[in-house]
């Protein structure tokens, strides 16, 4: 057979794949441009300490309370999606009731601890509250939609909804508008509205909500791991900011922060692989042949990162001279740093996905235990010392350490450990 005409039966087979990959790297690349641009905008002109206020600590506090407090409960989202679709409602309204109870603890945690919540103004406090509510409505129903493999719809809304922000932001700094509070209050507006997009794409009622104590509770401890392991990966990625603002305060963060955001926005071939491949990877039952693949991927996904790596290493002088109007040497080498830190967590985040496919969350739990703790021994030890750069060091070592040991435990250990189970079940049989 010809090696054109193997190359047409791959198209055709692949063919839906192939346009839906595409499309969702067109997009998704387009929405990285929109952020990286319209953040470049902000910090040019509201400089590093607003920058490190809204874009690290005041998003990063969202995040985390999200994760938090949600309990895991969107972890299960698939599940329902794909193998009971009858309990999506119960699903759906369970969660809206647990948004609004963590609401709750969250107004009693800014009343009663402001002096660790610290905001401009209470006005920044009060949409920082809209903020969360919009914002976590906004993933529940994110979770429903990549359960239902409507990632597309999804990157479409995105898009969308980012392009008016660049429209917003172009029209703040022409009337001289643009603020903390005033972005702030566009986020609130644009999870709001990608709530009710999305909702009208799930097509469940809302209304009435509904209480079910055995189902929350078969949902807890089916997503228990699933939850500690998120809690304790958001806490890796995002716990330095939080510790540098105590260290040295908003204007720090915003030079440390940039690489941070650069580094989360680059993660998108990492996300987008993962999601169109896993699934056919994972419907092989031989788990060394899912390990097998799954090195060939991590090969592709490991030198595209070195690549992007190297594109942006010898910009970044100029990248923190474009965002703030003015070089700065100790942001320079922190994003440098990061960037080492950026090929690893690439690596980890596709083994992230395979550990949770196959079912091994107890090892996973306990890799990113060590390096969580290991992440903050570090900042303890190089940041009072060295500055941000000891906070980039110590991610990035952490990092390497996540990415060294889940390929050692996963390609290695388990490989031998489930060869061996079935050499012992074959002589068993005889």
């Amino acid at each position: 057979m010809k090696r054109r005409d193997k190359l047409n039966i791959y198209y055709n087979k692949y063919e839906r794949l192939l346009k839906i990959f595409s499309a969702s790297v067109l997009l998704r690349g387009a929405i990285v441009v929109i952020n990286l641009y319209t953040g470049i905008l902000f910090g040019r002109e509201m400089g590093e300490a607003n920058r490190g206020l809204l874009f690290n600590l005041f998003l990063g506090a969202l995040l985390l309370f999200n994760v938090a407090l949600n309990f895991g409960y969107n972890g299960s989202a698939m599940y329902f999606a794909k193998k009971n679709p009858s309990k999506l409602h119960l699903y759906l309204t369970t969660n809206f009731i647990i948004t609004l109870i963590s609401v709750i603890f969250i107004i009693l945690s800014l009343f009663f601890f402001s002096i660790y919540f610290k905001f401009q103004s209470d006005s920044l406090r009060i949409v920082f509250l809209l903020c969360y509510i919009a914002y976590s409505f906004s993933m529940i129903y994110r979770s429903f939609l990549i359960g239902m493999d409507e990632n597309l719809f999804m990157q479409k809304v995105d898009f969308l909804t980012r392009s008016v922000y660049a429209i917003f932001i172009l029209v703040s700094l022409y009337f001289h508008a643009l603020t903390v509070l005033s972005v702030a209050i566009f986020l609130v507006l644009e999870y709001t509205v990608f709530t009710l997009i999305a909702h009208r794409k799930v097509k469940l009622k809302l209304w009435p909500l509904q209480w079910d104590y055995a189902f929350f509770k078969e949902n807890i401890l089916f997503n228990s791991k699933a939850y500690l392991a998120a809690l304790l990966y958001i806490f890796l990625l995002k716990a330095d900011q939080f510790i540098i603002k105590i260290f040295y305060g908003n204007f720090q963060v915003g030079v440390y922060g940039l690489g941070g955001t650069i580094i989360d926005n680059l993660f998108m071939i990492t996300a987008i692989i993962s999601t169109m491949y896993l699934p056919k990877i994972l419907g092989n039952d031989n788990f060394t042949e899912v390990l097998h693949k799954s090195k060939k991927i991590l090969g592709f996904i490991l030198l595209s990162s070195i690549g992007i790596a190297l594109l942006i290493f010898p910009a970044s002088p100029y990248i923190m001279e474009i965002y703030y109007k003015k070089l700065n040497p100790e942001g320079t080498e922190c994003l440098r740093i990061l960037l080492l830190g950026f090929i690893s967590l690439s690596v980890f985040i596709f083994n992230y996905q395979l550990y949770f496919s196959v079912r091994l969350k107890k090892s996973l739990l306990i890799l990113l235990g060590i390096s969580l703790v290991l992440n903050m021994v570090l900042n303890y030890l190089w940041l009072p010392k060295y500055g941000i750069i000891g906070s980039a060091w110590a991610s990035s070592v952490s990092y390497t350490v996540l990415a060294t040991l889940t390929m050692i435990d996963l390609y290695v250990i388990k490989r031998r450990n489930y060869e061996r189970r079935i050499l012992v079940q074959d002589e068993e049989r005889q």
